[in-house]
């Protein structure tokens, strides 16, 4: 790992040779605070040319097109995805809460892995989960018979089409660089608050814009998006303490108290969200 300017930083904060990714994370965030960059640099060119290509094919494809060649060149980098774990709810077949839902996937939380990866895109639960989820599927599920018929049909009688839709663009902006600045990989309960302030608003706009306009997949993607985000920040400022990804300033230390999962559910008739007694 190199600083903007060239130079190796990590041993300014971890001296082994290989680290936890956290502790990487923290470490990037913050050289790119710190010299006000947007990213540092991954080197492997001191690898042969012909052990990149051959380990990391689709990379090093990616970097060509835009003009990297990580054979001789070091790679921008940032932390991104593998620094936001959880997801939806299963049993070990991939059973949700929801009747005949099954989810497997990153957007799933099984269990299998502990709170410093992304686990759900791994081998092992590509392998396991999509094996007892089909055969789960097999044996449960009639396809005989449709459950279409209690579906009613959409009624958009009562609403617009709206001229303002580039606030749909603007606030997932928002959202997103809300979540990064505020929610990010160094957390502290003063930003917490603040992002969980400035998300409540965005909500309100998103439901007073549902009830007015004609709704489009952009609009559901950025209701999802708001609701996603209010979820992680109310997790984060309930778990008062630092564990894998989650680290905040205000509590630095591990404690065995939330050796646990947080889990949160939505009460369907008030639309709030709410936080369910922490499980072991």
């Amino acid at each position: 790992m190199l600083d903007i300017h060239g130079k190796p930083f990590m041993h300014k904060y971890d001296d082994r040779r290989t680290r936890a990714r956290d502790i990487v994370a923290r470490a990037i965030d913050n050289e790119i605070k710190a010299n006000d960059n947007d990213f540092v640099y991954l080197d492997i060119s001191m690898k042969s040319s012909e052990y990149i290509m051959n380990r990391f094919p689709s990379i090093y494809k990616k970097c060509k097109s835009i003009d990297i060649d990580i054979t001789k060149s070091p790679i921008p980098v940032v932390p991104a995805s593998h620094y936001t774990c959880g997801g939806v709810n299963t049993d070990i077949h991939g059973r949700t809460n929801i009747k005949n839902l099954y989810v497997i996937g990153e957007s799933a939380h099984t269990g299998f892995h502990g709170a410093n990866r992304l686990a759900s895109n791994s081998l092992l639960e590509c392998l396991v989960m999509s094996k007892y989820c089909s055969i789960d599927v097999n044996e449960n599920i009639d396809y005989s018979m449709p459950h279409y018929g209690n579906i009613m049909n959409w009624d958009d009688t009562y609403v617009t089409k709206s001229k303002e839709s580039y606030k749909i663009s603007h606030n997932w902006g928002d959202i997103r660089k809300l979540m990064w600045n505020y929610v990010g990989i160094v957390r502290s309960h003063k930003n917490l608050n603040l992002a969980l302030e400035k998300i409540n608003i965005i909500e309100k706009e998103v439901m007073n814009y549902y009830q007015q306009y004609s709704i489009s997949s952009d609009f559901l993607e950025l209701r999802n998006i708001v609701q996603v985000s209010k979820l992680i920040t109310k997790s984060a400022l309930e778990r008062r303490e630092s564990r894998g990804l989650h680290y905040c300033e205000d509590f630095p230390k591990t404690l065995n108290k939330y050796t646990r999962n947080t889990e949160l559910s939505k009460d369907s008739f008030n639309q709030n969200l709410q936080l369910v007694k922490l499980k072991v």
